[in-house]
């Protein structure tokens, strides 16, 4: 049955196997002050308590669409799923782990509404550790900022992803139907966010109104470790500083460009050496506590 009156705001939840965190994401949806939205759960196969979790929501009169995939397609593939299941005009997405706080959509919406030039709407959000204790607010900026998106995005060339994770934005639906692409592994939510400033302007609010979990399982720790997250680095930056809109000469353009690849492999590298440090650490401990 096709519904007539769709939601202003469709808030989608990936998520994999994070029953343990699910409680906390949706509870923070359910506490919106802004009250015109649908919550869409979009589950990639869980292997744990997520379906029981959301099935408890639901018989008690929350009102979440939720979906299982009959297979693991892949976060790229969920989160598309994410955005087809999506019915209303601003696409919410929080990440299974992360948590928003209650006036986020409000204000949020509040900040497309005012801009109809928009196209990407972020706010800061507050880095948490595992039990939700603040360890710092990261922020594009410390004031708010209406700015052209092509502007963001050389901004972000040159310093990297200061817009931040998929949790911390809002979008319009009609501008992402391109949907999330599957040329990049990792940074997808970085060449969205380009690939959404390309059609309009960048609002942001520099008040936190989201919570972004830091733990060791999630995919961002995972991803640091895989080679093809320095790969896609250079890959987004190549393609993305030679567009016309990126206003610097040529000469300036290529020394950016080995100065960049070679700041990668670097970063690789000290990751790389870090991950093999922390592992030997961590043997070593557990090999102590055996003797």
């Amino acid at each position: 049955m096709v519904d007539h009156n769709p939601p202003k705001v469709s808030v989608c939840i990936p998520t994999y196997n994070y029953a343990h965190y699910l409680p906390d994401a949706v509870g923070s949806v359910l506490a919106q002050t802004f009250p015109d939205y649908e919550l869409v759960v979009v589950d990639n196969c869980s292997t744990d308590k997520t379906p029981d979790i959301v099935r408890k929501y639901i018989d008690s009169g929350a009102k979440i669409r939720y979906y299982r995939n009959e297979r693991n397609v892949g976060q790229t593939g969920n989160f598309n799923l994410c955005l087809k299941y999506a019915a209303g005009d601003y696409i919410k997405i929080l990440c299974a782990d992360d948590l928003l706080e209650p006036a986020c959509l409000e204000k949020l919406v509040s900040a497309m509404e005012s801009h109809p030039r928009a196209s990407l709407a972020g706010s800061a959000r507050m880095l948490v550790n595992d039990s939700l204790r603040p360890l710092k607010v990261l922020s594009y900026s410390d004031r708010f900022v209406e700015d052209n998106g092509f502007n963001v995005i050389k901004r972000c060339l040159l310093k990297g992803n200061l817009i931040g994770e998929p949790t911390s934005v809002l979008f319009r639906k009609i501008h992402a139907e391109r949907g999330f692409t599957t040329t990049y592994k990792q940074l997808i939510d970085l060449e969205m966010w380009f690939h959404l400033l390309e059609q309009g302007d960048f609002v942001f609010l520099p008040e936190p109104l989201s919570k972004f979990r830091r733990h060791e399982g999630q995919l961002t720790w995972e991803y640091i470790k895989d080679p093809a997250f320095f790969g896609d680095g250079w890959r987004i930056f190549n393609e993305y500083i030679d567009k016309d809109y990126v206003r610097m000469s040529a000469v300036r353009k290529s020394l950016l460009k080995v100065i960049r690849r070679g700041g990668m492999e670097l970063l690789r590298r000290s990751h790389l050496a870090r991950f093999a440090f922390s592992t030997l650490q961590a043997k070593v401990t557990a090999r102590r506590h055996h003797v």
